[in-house]
């Protein structure tokens, strides 16, 4: 199957990815169309080759021999093996049915037993009358994925929750002038263009040592002018 599609796409394998798709979308639409005309001319009800295929298995039938155990279960009996065959829940022991969906020589066996016709338990895939296929519902959506979990009827609001911890924000200090407001790498002491200080606060170590120094120079300076 590989092989085949391969080589049904081949004049579109060395084009451009979007021109690729389009022209492999082209021909399975003209592929589907050609199918679809051929069906319209069936005289019956499924596609030729499973017809053939239950035909097949007709010719089988006369090896078999059906015991009736009630309206819906048989047992079949063959030349060498039996089999049990579940008409209302389409399975046989063979697993031929079960697996293709065309009723094996055991459960055709069985359905003439009930004078039935055997195309009547043929797969509904098989048959031509199914609906067009239609495309999946979309809505599109004007606005983002909402990405908060839906929260219980009974819970609590995240702003109003008391068990959840709020971020504490602290405010920042600067260690070289002392100062709140900002940080050492933010801070203008450094370049000589420090603000003055506002009431109430600190004064940097470096500022209150300047002065103590200061004070320290007056009173000496102060006792030499007394003593002389």
């Amino acid at each position: 199957m590989c092989e085949s599609f391969n080589a049904f796409i081949l004049p579109a394998r060395y084009k451009p990815i979007i021109t690729l798709l389009e022209t492999i979308r082209t021909l399975l639409m003209i592929r589907m169309r050609v199918n679809r005309d051929k069906a319209r001319k069936w005289d019956f009800l499924m596609c030729p080759k499973i017809k053939g295929l239950l035909a097949k298995n007709i010719k089988e039938v006369a090896e078999c021999i059906p015991i009736k155990l009630d309206d819906w279960h048989f047992q079949i009996m063959g030349p060498f093996d039996q089999h049990n065959v579940g008409l209302l829940s389409r399975s046989c022991s063979c697993r031929r049915w079960d697996l293709t969906g065309i009723p094996c020589r055991h459960t055709i066996s069985a359905i003439w037993c009930r004078n039935e016709d055997p195309e009547d338990y043929v797969h509904d895939v098989y048959k031509c009358e199914l609906p067009p296929p239609l495309p999946p519902k979309y809505e599109n959506k004007s606005r983002k994925p909402n990405k908060m979990r839906r929260r219980q009827p009974d819970e609590p609001h995240a702003a109003t929750n008391i068990t959840s911890l709020k971020k504490c924000l602290k405010s920042l200090k600067c260690r070289k002038c002392g100062v709140v407001g900002h940080n050492a790498r933010t801070c203008n002491m450094r370049s000589g263009q420090a603000e003055e200080m506002p009431i109430g606060r600190s004064q940097p170590p470096s500022t209150q040592q300047s002065n103590h120094t200061q004070s320290t120079s007056l009173e000496h300076f102060n006792a030499q002018s007394d003593s002389s």
